[in-house]
């Protein structure tokens, strides 16, 4: 009864990237909101 040493990384990687492609987006999507928020606050102050 041998257990075999496994690589820690090995098929790990995979769920770090996926993890990484979220907060990627997740960051991009509060940028955005603030961007169009900003720019509603813009076009309300110019239109008054």
């Amino acid at each position: 009864m041998s257990n075999k040493v496994q690589n820690p990384n090995q098929g790990g990687s995979k769920a770090f990237l996926w993890a990484m492609v979220a907060v990627v987006v997740v960051a991009i999507a509060v940028v955005a909101y603030i961007v169009v928020n900003g720019q509603g606050a813009k076009t309300a102050f110019v239109a008054e």
